[in-house]
């Protein structure tokens, strides 16, 4: 719970981790620049095989470990590990990302993530982190405050619960014996944006925009805060589910997944290969879980020609006897 993830890494094979910015002069003698850029290893991901993280983590602890010191086994030990090579590191995959990916907020400003905010605000500066990954709350600073009403991070919880009703743990370290009482059970919900920028990856190296695999939702795919999925609690099953999807300007959908429930549909149109402009999926015996790994297979490919800006999406999906459907206003500009 210390970095919630608003976004999958857009690329699997991607051996990261994240920078952040030190505000105290003391520490510019071992951070990467003088802009005072360290590494934070709160969130990185590396195969196996990395003799740096042995030589980090042995000249970290060749000391008497000291608490009063968190920076000698944290982010100071590995930023010194790599400053004195980090080029040769880069030109092996060593990737260093931004701090807007991993970390949106710097570490003293932590308290404003869980801080109570106006009404819609919350929400505004969750959609203002699209670039970013995930929400580091560094525990240390903020484990002991309540997550309030109307802050990005409720508001970032709002937005991905699958409203299963259960029980809540403590509130805060602060209130240890405050338990909730168990959440309430929601309708069958459908949550998805409610319009959607089409870019696509070659106009986007075209025009040299950095950190392109960094970047999520490109190519009509739906992630981040433009996921789309069912959520909420459902008659009792065992369920039959129906799924329809369809464009209403030209627009064809792809599905992108391994999942042996996509065998079990049906592309009409254009054909699975090239895209279907109406695609339907009937699941028998089936649950929440698989019907959104449908729904987060499916890929938007734009009308060919490019004389369409605007189309929609339509999405429309049946579970036992429940039934939700939204649309999604696409602009190809």
């Amino acid at each position: 719970m210390d970095a919630p993830w608003i976004r999958s890494p857009p690329d699997s094979n991607l051996e990261f981790i994240g920078a952040d910015y030190s505000t105290l002069a003391s520490d510019y003698d071992w951070t990467l620049d003088e802009d005072g850029m360290y590494l934070a290893p709160g969130v990185m991901r590396f195969r196996r095989g990395w003799t740096l993280f042995r030589d980090v983590i042995e000249q970290a602890f060749s000391t008497k470990y000291s608490p009063d010191c968190f920076n000698c086994v944290g982010p100071r030990a590995i930023t010194t590990g790599v400053k004195s090579r980090r080029r040769q590191l880069e030109l092996n995959g060593f990737k260093i990302v931004p701090s807007q990916v991993l970390y949106p907020r710097n570490w003293m400003n932590a308290h404003e993530l869980v801080r109570a905010l106006p009404p819609g605000q919350g929400y505004e500066e969750l959609a203002k982190l699209n670039e970013s990954w995930s929400i580091h709350l560094f525990g240390k600073m903020t484990g002991h405050l309540k997550i309030q009403p109307g802050s990005i991070v409720a508001e970032t919880f709002e937005r991905f619960s699958l409203k299963i009703p259960r029980r809540i743990g403590p509130v805060s370290a602060g209130d240890p014996d405050q338990l909730g009482q168990p959440t309430l059970g929601a309708g069958l919900e459908l949550r998805y944006p409610r319009a959607y920028r089409y870019r696509s990856r070659l106009s986007l190296a075209e025009d040299e925009v950095k950190n392109l695999e960094l970047l999520g939702s490109i190519d009509g795919q739906f992630d981040g805060l433009d996921i789309i999925f069912v959520r909420g609690v459902a008659s009792p099953g065992p369920h039959t589910a129906d799924i329809k999807l369809s464009t209403l300007h030209g627009g064809r959908i792809v599905m992108c997944s391994s999942s042996s429930k996509l065998a079990a549909g049906s592309a009409t149109g254009e054909g699975e290969r090239g895209g279907g402009k109406v695609v339907e999926y009937r699941l028998e015996g089936t649950n929440l879980r698989e019907v959104n790994v449908i729904l987060s297979s499916m890929r938007y490919l734009p009308p060919r020609g490019g004389e369409v800006t605007l189309d929609e999406l339509e999405i429309v999906v049946r579970i036992g006897e429940d039934r939700v459907k939204g649309k999604i206003t696409i602009n190809l500009l």
